[in-house]
């Protein structure tokens, strides 16, 4: 069923959008850092979406171009993460054209690029994917020694969140019974399959996954035919073709084969007949048409790549006109600041400027000396960490690769650390000035709390144990959600790396008496002493101005002395 697998793989792709235009390798790099920085939510799926549309279009050979640039891109990265979903990509396209050998490769490949500590999730995704293609290819032994890792998977992600692999994995449990019913009646152990199938129905719902729906139908008509109740086979056949036909006319001709072949043991060979003519016409009809279309893309990429090379010439023209026209810049810049430095030694002779440069320098220091007692040592540990490493990268020749990585790794973090603090000073002088700019939108407080756990438990990779007590009923907000977001995740998280897992309660009620929610947070690590710094600092009075400028609070307070410090903060509701 080649359709039904390539909708069971559509969700995990990530190729990315092709435009005949001249930002093309920008937006495909974008799309990466996009998909890579995500977490595995609704932003993730949403960067998805973009490309699913080439498979389920017939636009093999594009899908097959993006996934091996994506591939080629991660790789040179060194990022193991975007080289597996590229695998997975270039997988579901070699299986849409027939080509089983090179997916089933590729998919081993995504299996040696998954690291020991890649989050649970990230290995039960690419287990299903390997159960999937094995079941399809009717590959039993292969197919159950993946079943068996997944479901082992399964039970460890039940350990660790059981609330959340309860309520949001109902479909894999659907996937991992289905599998083992069709595992046994490959093998002709119709009472084995029947146990499972029934095991199945627990979690079978009329909204399940449409594949997975399909796939029910599908086990049900098998075991019908192994137990040669073929009337019972040909009515699921019937409804997965009435489910396939508006989707997918190719899979429908499989199931409609398969009837053929159940009319043939029914002893009615001319129905089963009437049926194989019907389905050869539109499969041919339908296989022409698909063959004209990969022509038509394979023509379509090589204008592509011809109109691409031509772009690629202009662009070197033109920068090298731009290192022209900057080389002319930067010495008209050295010749006008000579010429300031000549000024300004003669207006130093000039005793009147100088009482006026004193004062200036004078005001410089007190300003210089306020932000050196609060600022400096968040400042001169990460600026002396990538000027030596930079200097020991640019003097030291006898480094080899490994060590040129890890200082190189060194300057990229406490650039990032730089960025972060001088990010949170304007953003602190723009609220105190009253001027930060704000997207305001209306937003459902019990819905942002419940994202709003998924996305702690992801950032924290599990190691902040959010315990989220919500009586907000339909309480609704005007806030800037993202901003909200992140400062209350500042709350939630550790505003340093650390290993240790924390167990934090998070109570928000909603004051219809008083038209405000809210919100204790206990044990926060922004409250906890030993993570005290300027930074956290900075960060508390960013998140105080934030609340009063909407009309809330913002304090901490002590409940004990042996206990951490308590935040709490109050927001307006919306009549």
């Amino acid at each position: 069923m080649k359709k039904i697998f390539t909708l069971l793989f559509a969700l995990c792709w990530l190729l990315p959008t092709i435009h005949a235009n001249e930002r093309q390798a920008e937006v495909k790099d974008s799309l990466l850092c996009i998909y890579l920085a995500s977490p595995a939510d609704t932003t993730r799926l949403s960067t998805l979406y973009q490309t699913e549309s080439y498979v389920i279009n017939q636009k093999i050979e594009l899908a097959l171009q993006q996934a091996q640039e994506m591939y080629d891109k991660a790789q040179k990265l060194d990022n193991h993460d975007g080289m597996r979903e590229a695998c997975i990509c270039l997988l579901t396209g070699y299986f849409n054209t027939l080509r089983y050998k090179e997916g089933i490769t590729y998919l081993n490949k995504a299996f040696e690029l998954i690291r020991p500590d890649s989050p649970l999730t990230t290995q039960i995704d690419l287990l299903t994917k390997a159960v999937l293609a094995y079941s399809y290819l009717h590959d039993n032994d292969n197919m159950f020694r993946y079943l068996e890792e997944l479901d082992n998977a399964k039970n460890r992600l039940q350990e660790e969140s059981p609330i959340v692999s309860a309520n949001g994995y109902t479909n894999l449990y659907l996937l991992i019974e289905l599998q083992y019913a069709l595992y046994h009646i490959r093998l002709q152990h119709p009472a084995e399959a029947w146990e499972y199938l029934q095991k199945a129905e627990k979690y079978f719902t009329p909204s399940s996954f449409l594949p997975y729906r399909l796939m029910r139908l599908a086990a049900y008509a098998e075991y019908h035919q192994l137990t040669k109740e073929y009337d019972k086979a040909l009515d699921y056949l019937e409804d997965a073709i009435e489910l396939i036909t508006p989707i997918s006319p190719d899979d429908a001709m499989i199931y409609g084969l398969q009837k053929a072949d159940i009319l043939i043991k029914m002893g009615l060979p001319n129905d089963a007949l009437s049926v194989y003519k019907q389905i050869t016409k539109a499969r041919d009809s339908l296989y022409t048409a698909f063959s004209t279309s990969q022509i038509e893309q394979i023509q379509s990429l090589h204008d592509m790549d011809k109109l691409l090379s031509q772009k690629e010439q202009r662009q070197a023209t033109f920068r090298r006109i731009c290192l022209a026209i900057s080389i002319i810049i930067i010495i008209a810049l050295l010749l006008f600041n000579l010429h300031m430095y000549r000024s300004r030694k003669r207006l130093l002779r000039d005793e009147k400027e100088m009482r006026k440069l004193a004062i200036i320098a004078e005001e410089a220091n007190e300003v210089k000396s306020c932000f050196l007692a609060n600022m400096s040592y968040n400042i001169r540990i990460p600026l002396n960490n990538v000027v030596g490493f930079s200097q020991l990268l640019s003097t030291d020749n006898e480094l080899d690769e490994e060590e040129r990585k890890e200082y190189s790794g060194i300057i990229q973090a406490n650039s990032g650390e730089l960025i972060q603090l001088v990010n949170d000073v304007l953003d602190l002088s723009r609220l105190e000035a009253k001027m930060m700019k704000f997207q305001l939108q209306d937003c459902n407080v019990e819905e942002w709390c419940n994202e709003l756990g998924y996305l702690i438990q992801m950032r924290s990779e599990g190691r902040i144990l959010l315990e989220l007590q919500i009586e907000a009923g339909d309480a609704c907000i005007h806030a800037d959600v993202k901003r909200l977001t992140q400062i209350v995740a500042s709350m939630l998280l550790y505003p340093n790396d650390s290993k240790e897992s924390r167990k934090i309660r998070m109570i928000l009620v909603n004051r219809q008496d008083k038209h405000i929610i809210t919100c204790r947070i206990e044990n926060s690590p922004m409250a906890d002493p030993k993570f005290a710094s300027q930074k956290v600092s900075v960060q508390q009075k960013i998140n105080q101005l934030f609340f009063e400028h909407f009309g809330g609070t913002y304090q901490t307070e002590n409940v004990k002395e042996e206990e951490a410090t308590v935040i709490i903060f109050t927001y307006p509701v919306l009549p």
